[in-house]
């Protein structure tokens, strides 16, 4: 047997593979852009397949997140499982034991979260809040009230008062009447925000402490409204969302090396495999078909 002639056949075939697939996975992605083969524009042009078809890939990607990655079953689905409520109520209980021990004043907390000038903004507002809370105390029964439970109080087991009671009552709600009608707004006001620039100093370990109950009613109904979000308003947003539009808008506005890139980045191991796959193959292909050709010229009969 001449085992140089098996092996460089074998060689060769794994070669031809080799080569074959490896044109062939280029010739998936180039020419990137047409070309006319030797420049003869008698013939069409060639490219690429993915290149040439990137259109029809943009909108199968775009069709195939919309409908089964990113709709809306399967989002809410995800949202609400049990690990991701999990992870939610983690998140906000770390939060949480973070402010409790921390130093800094609620005023700065809430200056990071809500931005300093919508804190100046909603600080603004204490003035015409005033003036709306002494406008519903004139517009209320308020006075009345008072009087009632002051002429009551005088008057319980004093028989000779009772028998002046409604007089009494009258005279009450009159004057109460008047000390409210003479209220200003900037006492109110002053007051509102000498008690809201306290509040506002006061470290948040401070405001915080010995709250552990508090805490853990917080932590629960952030989790809850978290969950009622998922449930109610989630829909009417991801309804807002064209994510088939989105997705193939952005593979459109890719250029055609980007488009390779990512094509290779998720693929390209398996491109890799098929590559070594056809030298394998081409080897144990030329050596068996070599090795049979050996032994039926020696004579050897297989079958």
């Amino acid at each position: 047997m001449d085992w140089s002639q098996i092996i460089f056949n074998a060689v060769l075939c794994g070669l031809v593979g080799w080569g074959t697939n490896k044109i062939a996975i280029h010739w998936l992605f180039h020419p990137l852009y047409p070309k006319h083969i030797l420049g003869l524009r008698a013939l069409p042009p060639v490219q690429g397949v993915i290149p040439k078809n990137k259109e029809k890939l943009a909108d199968a990607i775009a069709k195939a997140v919309s409908r089964n990655l990113l709709n809306q079953d399967v989002l809410r689905k995800e949202l609400l499982s049990k690990e991701m409520t999990e992870k939610v109520s983690l998140g906000v209980s770390r939060f949480l034991e973070r402010q409790r021990t921390s130093s800094q004043p609620l005023g700065k907390v809430l200056e990071d979260v809500l931005r300093k000038d919508n804190m100046d903004s909603l600080m603004a507002q204490i003035p015409a809040l005033s003036e709306n809370i002494l406008k519903s105390i004139r517009e209320s029964d308020i006075a009345s009230i008072i009087a009632d439970k002051a002429t009551d109080h005088l008057t319980r087991n004093r028989w000779l008062l009772s028998i002046f009671s409604d007089s009494i009552r009258a005279y009450l709600t009159a004057t109460v009447t008047d000390l409210i009608q003479d209220l200003e707004a900037a006492p109110i006001s002053a007051f509102i925000s000498k008690k809201a620039e306290k509040l506002l100093n006061t470290p948040l370990n401070s405001l915080l402490q010995n709250k552990e109950d508090f805490l853990l009613r917080l932590q629960d109904t952030a989790v809850n409204a978290y969950t009622s979000f998922i449930e109610n308003r989630a829909p009417e947003i991801l309804n807002t969302i064209d994510i088939y539009g989105i997705v193939k808008k952005r593979i459109d506005e890719m250029d055609l090396e980007e488009v390779e890139k990512m094509t290779k980045d998720v693929i390209n191991n398996q491109l890799q495999w098929l590559i070594w796959a056809g030298l394998f193959l081409g080897l144990g292909t030329g050596f068996l078909v070599s090795l049979v050709d050996q032994l039926q010229n020696i004579g050897f009969e297989l079958f």
